[in-house]
Protein backbone atom coordinates (compact mmCIF):
# COMPACT_ATOMS: atom_id res chain seq x y z
CA UNK A 1 0.00 0.00 0.00
CA UNK A 2 3.19 2.34 0.33
CA UNK A 3 3.91 2.10 -3.24
CA UNK A 4 0.52 2.91 -3.87
CA UNK A 5 0.31 6.04 -1.56
CA UNK A 6 3.80 6.94 -3.11
CA UNK A 7 2.01 6.76 -6.58
CA UNK A 8 -0.39 9.09 -5.09
CA UNK A 9 1.62 11.48 -3.65
CA UNK A 10 3.36 12.39 -7.45
CA UNK A 11 0.50 12.27 -9.05
CA UNK A 12 -1.02 15.63 -6.18
CA UNK A 13 2.42 16.80 -6.92
CA UNK A 14 1.95 16.54 -10.68
CA UNK A 15 -1.93 18.16 -10.87
CA UNK A 16 -0.52 20.99 -8.39
CA UNK A 17 2.37 21.84 -11.11
CA UNK A 18 -0.67 21.37 -13.69
CA UNK A 19 -2.76 23.84 -11.81
CA UNK A 20 -0.23 26.65 -11.29
CA UNK A 21 0.38 26.61 -15.20
CA UNK A 22 -3.28 26.72 -15.50
CA UNK A 23 -2.93 29.80 -13.11
CA UNK A 24 -0.78 31.71 -14.97
CA UNK A 25 -2.57 31.23 -18.17
CA UNK A 26 -6.03 31.91 -16.37
CA UNK A 27 -3.98 35.18 -15.24
CA UNK A 28 -2.64 35.95 -18.31
CA UNK A 29 -5.89 35.92 -20.34
CA UNK A 30 -7.85 37.94 -18.31
CA UNK A 31 -4.97 40.34 -17.92
CA UNK A 32 -5.50 40.42 -21.73
CA UNK A 33 -8.91 40.77 -21.72
CA UNK A 34 -8.90 44.10 -19.52
CA UNK A 35 -5.92 45.63 -21.19
CA UNK A 36 -7.66 44.84 -24.26
CA UNK A 37 -11.14 46.33 -23.45
CA UNK A 38 -9.76 49.57 -21.86
CA UNK A 39 -7.04 50.49 -24.48
CA UNK A 40 -8.65 49.35 -27.44
CA UNK A 41 -12.33 48.94 -26.72
CA UNK A 42 -12.53 45.54 -28.13
CA UNK A 43 -11.13 42.60 -26.57
CA UNK A 44 -10.72 39.33 -28.36
CA UNK A 45 -13.51 36.95 -28.28
CA UNK A 46 -11.75 34.11 -27.21
CA UNK A 47 -10.50 35.64 -24.08
CA UNK A 48 -13.89 35.38 -22.07
CA UNK A 49 -14.63 31.56 -23.04
CA UNK A 50 -11.22 30.60 -22.37
CA UNK A 51 -10.99 32.11 -18.71
CA UNK A 52 -14.35 29.98 -18.00
CA UNK A 53 -13.16 26.68 -19.37
CA UNK A 54 -10.05 27.77 -17.32
CA UNK A 55 -11.83 28.18 -14.27
CA UNK A 56 -14.07 25.07 -14.17
CA UNK A 57 -10.98 23.07 -14.76
CA UNK A 58 -9.24 24.83 -11.95
CA UNK A 59 -12.02 24.41 -9.75
CA UNK A 60 -13.07 20.52 -10.55
CA UNK A 61 -9.04 19.60 -10.55
CA UNK A 62 -8.02 21.76 -7.62
CA UNK A 63 -11.47 20.31 -5.27
CA UNK A 64 -9.64 16.75 -5.30
CA UNK A 65 -6.30 17.87 -4.08
CA UNK A 66 -7.88 20.15 -1.46
CA UNK A 67 -10.05 16.94 -0.22
CA UNK A 68 -6.95 15.25 -0.12
CA UNK A 69 -5.42 17.51 2.16
CA UNK A 70 -8.41 17.51 3.94
CA UNK A 71 -8.33 21.19 3.45
CA UNK A 72 -12.26 21.14 2.67
CA UNK A 73 -14.74 23.13 5.31
CA UNK A 74 -16.84 20.87 7.75
CA UNK A 75 -18.61 21.35 10.92
CA UNK A 76 -16.82 19.03 13.38
CA UNK A 77 -18.46 20.10 16.74
CA UNK A 78 -20.74 16.78 17.42
CA UNK A 79 -18.21 14.20 15.82
CA UNK A 80 -15.72 16.32 18.36
CA UNK A 81 -17.53 15.25 21.37
CA UNK A 82 -18.02 11.03 20.72
CA UNK A 83 -16.21 8.40 21.64
CA UNK A 84 -12.90 7.73 19.61
CA UNK A 85 -14.33 4.55 18.04
CA UNK A 86 -17.42 6.24 16.94
CA UNK A 87 -15.54 9.32 15.19
CA UNK A 88 -14.13 6.85 13.37
CA UNK A 89 -17.01 5.10 12.28
CA UNK A 90 -18.42 8.88 11.29
CA UNK A 91 -15.11 9.04 9.07
CA UNK A 92 -15.43 5.89 7.49
CA UNK A 93 -18.90 6.48 6.83
CA UNK A 94 -18.48 9.85 5.94
CA UNK A 95 -15.84 8.80 3.61
CA UNK A 96 -18.26 6.38 1.96
CA UNK A 97 -20.95 8.92 0.95
CA UNK A 98 -18.04 11.32 -0.86
CA UNK A 99 -17.30 7.82 -2.79
CA UNK A 100 -20.98 7.26 -3.60
CA UNK A 101 -21.38 11.30 -4.98
CA UNK A 102 -18.16 10.03 -6.81
CA UNK A 103 -19.62 7.38 -8.65
CA UNK A 104 -22.45 9.96 -9.46
CA UNK A 105 -20.61 12.91 -10.45
CA UNK A 106 -18.18 10.61 -12.52
CA UNK A 107 -21.18 8.80 -14.62
CA UNK A 108 -23.16 11.45 -15.26
CA UNK A 109 -20.04 13.16 -16.03
CA UNK A 110 -19.05 10.57 -18.22
CA UNK A 111 -22.56 10.83 -20.22
CA UNK A 112 -22.32 14.99 -20.39
CA UNK A 113 -19.19 14.07 -22.43
CA UNK A 114 -20.59 11.65 -24.69
CA UNK A 115 -23.35 14.41 -25.15
CA UNK A 116 -21.54 17.20 -26.22
CA UNK A 117 -18.51 14.92 -28.10
CA UNK A 118 -18.70 16.95 -31.15
CA UNK A 119 -20.13 19.79 -30.27
CA UNK A 120 -17.45 23.02 -30.90
CA UNK A 121 -16.59 26.22 -28.60
CA UNK A 122 -18.05 28.86 -30.05
CA UNK A 123 -15.43 31.52 -29.49
CA UNK A 124 -12.33 28.73 -29.11
CA UNK A 125 -13.88 26.80 -32.26
CA UNK A 126 -12.22 23.76 -29.60
CA UNK A 127 -13.98 20.41 -28.66
CA UNK A 128 -16.16 21.11 -25.44
CA UNK A 129 -15.71 17.02 -23.89
CA UNK A 130 -11.82 18.10 -22.83
CA UNK A 131 -13.40 20.48 -20.44
CA UNK A 132 -16.43 18.37 -19.51
CA UNK A 133 -14.05 15.25 -18.82
CA UNK A 134 -13.11 17.44 -15.86
CA UNK A 135 -16.00 16.43 -13.47
CA UNK A 136 -15.79 13.07 -14.25
CA UNK A 137 -11.63 13.55 -13.72
CA UNK A 138 -13.02 15.10 -10.12
CA UNK A 139 -15.44 12.00 -9.53
CA UNK A 140 -12.58 9.51 -10.19
CA UNK A 141 -9.75 10.74 -8.57
CA UNK A 142 -11.99 11.94 -5.45
CA UNK A 143 -13.42 8.66 -5.49
CA UNK A 144 -9.40 7.37 -5.23
CA UNK A 145 -8.47 9.84 -2.30
CA UNK A 146 -11.85 8.48 -0.07
CA UNK A 147 -10.35 5.05 -0.77
CA UNK A 148 -6.77 6.11 0.52
CA UNK A 149 -8.94 7.54 3.83
CA UNK A 150 -10.82 5.04 4.36
CA UNK A 151 -7.72 2.87 4.66
CA UNK A 152 -5.99 5.23 6.85
CA UNK A 153 -8.58 5.41 9.20
CA UNK A 154 -8.80 1.67 9.69
CA UNK A 155 -5.28 0.41 9.28
CA UNK A 156 -3.74 3.25 11.06
CA UNK A 157 -6.80 4.94 13.16
CA UNK A 158 -5.84 8.72 11.82
CA UNK A 159 -8.88 10.38 11.06
CA UNK A 160 -8.63 13.25 8.62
Amino acid sequence: MKYVMKILDIFEKGMCILLGAMMVVLLGTITLQVIARYCFSTPPTWTEELARRLMQLIIFCGAGIGYRKAEMNGITLLVERMTEKSQKLVAVLMHVVVIAFCVYLTYYGCLMCRQVGNQLSPALGMPKWPFMASIPFFGITTGIFALEKIYKVIKTGVIE
